[in-house]
């Protein structure tokens, strides 16, 4: 094997390498921001529900709910007919 068929090999690795590195960094990009998104969700359910628990009962009837759908509402079985 000569030199240019060195250097081509060479250069058909590296770029192989960048291509498969640009891949796993794609990859990484979008499981950070699924699991972002995932915990922001969270994160807002939770503030709603801790917000809808400081209701009184008399707030949550103006607003046409119960305590009991307010639980309904965090397990996430929760409809309106």
């Amino acid at each position: 094997m000569n030199l240019s068929n060195q250097a081509h090999s060479f250069n058909d690795l590296h770029q192989k390498t960048v291509s498969e590195l640009l891949r796993w960094l794609l990859l990484g990009r979008r499981v950070v921001r699924r699991l972002t998104a995932a915990w922001v969700a969270r994160r807002d359910h939770a503030r709603t529900m801790a917000e809808l628990y400081r209701f009184t009962d008399r707030e949550l009837h103006d607003v046409a709910l119960s305590r009991a759908d307010v639980m309904a509402i965090e397990e996430g079985r929760f409809r309106r007919d």
